[in-house]
């Protein structure tokens, strides 16, 4: 045992010398009511181009359930996709970092909150930021034409958020 050096995994983003780069990182979405707006239709994705490379009409083995390789006992008929223009994305969001210095130093890119905002506030929907940073999710809301109230206990990243969006990046 006295050969192994034990290291605390640091929940944070970023480099570590300890571990690997993170691949994700937990999104926290607060309401008030046990069923809060969801509109899944906002950030359907278009079918991929294979739908449109396998013709107009399924065969007949499109037609029959075809189990996963995993062994899992899930499987799903092709034909389900025939005649769909979109389908729900994945709930794992790929996305570039932010890469620009907006003067704090866990920014993101304005892609995830406008995704979340599509996704749970209706059009001229209010949308509130208790820990707005630099301002991005206010930008995100404004570009998509939500009211927002945005908050932070440093009077500087209050003042970045004014700047950003009151320039609209």
């Amino acid at each position: 045992m006295d050969d192994y050096i034990w290291h605390k995994t640091n929940p944070m983003p970023g480099r570590w010398p300890t571990h690997l780069r993170d691949g994700w990182e937990y999104v926290f979405h607060l309401a008030k009511t046990k069923t809060p707006y969801f509109n899944a239709d906002a950030v359907r994705v278009p079918l991929g181009e294979w739908l449109k490379r396998r013709g107009s009409k399924p065969t007949q083995r499109d037609k029959r359930k075809c189990l996963s390789a995993t062994g899992s006992g899930f499987g799903v008929a092709r034909s389900y996709w025939y005649g769909k223009e979109s389908v729900l994305p994945s709930n794992v969001l790929t996305l570039h970092c932010e890469n620009r210095n907006v003067g704090h130093p866990a920014a993101f890119p304005k892609q995830l909150p406008e995704f979340f905002i599509k996704l749970l506030t209706p059009d001229n929907g209010f949308v509130i930021d208790p820990f707005s940073g630099s301002g991005t999710t206010g930008l995100a809301a404004v570009h998509l034409g939500r009211q927002c109230l945005l908050i932070d206990n440093k009077k500087a990243y209050c003042e970045l958020a004014n700047q950003r969006i009151g320039g609209l990046e």
